[in-house]
């Protein structure tokens, strides 16, 4: 399977709740060249940022896709 990382960029806190939801749904789609695919988070450990605290908030995830980029069929 094929992995990788997103970054959000620098975001503001008001985001958080978006992205507890996306670490708890059970199905994610990601759009790459004009086509939805389905992707699994990889590692669901989520941490609340806070400007207060880490001033400049940037949320890494790593997914991968949800399926065999090589068919392994024999």
């Amino acid at each position: 399977k094929e992995t990788m990382s997103l970054n959000t960029g620098f975001i503001s806190e008001v985001f958080n709740e978006t992205f507890t939801q996306l670490m708890q749904s059970e199905s994610v789609w990601i759009t790459e060249n004009s086509q939805f695919i389905p992707v699994n988070i990889k590692g669901t450990d989520f941490s609340y940022k806070t400007a207060l605290n880490d001033k400049l908030i940037n949320y890494s995830i790593e997914i991968e896709y949800a399926f065999n980029k090589m068919n392994t069929v024999r």
